[in-house]
C-alpha cells in the first residue's frame, strides 16, 4: 500500500518563508535544486554540526565531483549557491 500523494512543503524557520519540497512523482529539476540549496542548513530545530556558510561551501565543492546534471542547468544552480554564500556571510 502506498502513501497518498501529498504537496510537500518545508518552513524555512530563519526568514519564516516557505519553500516547496520536491515531489516524487516527477523528474528533479533546476527549480528543484535552487530549492534544496535556499533551504540547505535552515531547516533543523536542534544544534547543528556545521554552519549554513560551511554546507554551502561543501555543496559547491561536491557540485566539481557531479558527473550527471541531467536537465539541471548547473550555471543556474552554482549562481544560486554563490549569492546563498554571499548572503550568509
Amino acid at each position: 500500500m502506498t502513501p497518498p500523494k501529498r504537496k510537500r512543503v518545508a518552513i524555512n524557520v530563519a526568514k519564516r518563508s516557505t519553500v516547496l519540497r520536491i515531489s516524487h512523482d516527477r523528474e528533479w529539476r533546476t527549480a528543484d535544486e535552487v530549492a534544496f540549496i535556499a533551504a540547505l542548513g535552515t531547516h533543523t530545530t536542534s544544534r547543528q554540526l556545521a554552519s549554513r556558510a560551511l554546507l554551502l561551501q561543501r555543496y559547491r565543492d561536491a557540485m566539481a565531483l557531479r558527473q550527471d546534471w541531467s536537465d539541471i542547468d548547473e550555471v543556474r544552480v552554482l549562481t544560486a549557491v554563490c549569492e546563498a554564500l554571499r548572503k550568509s556571510d
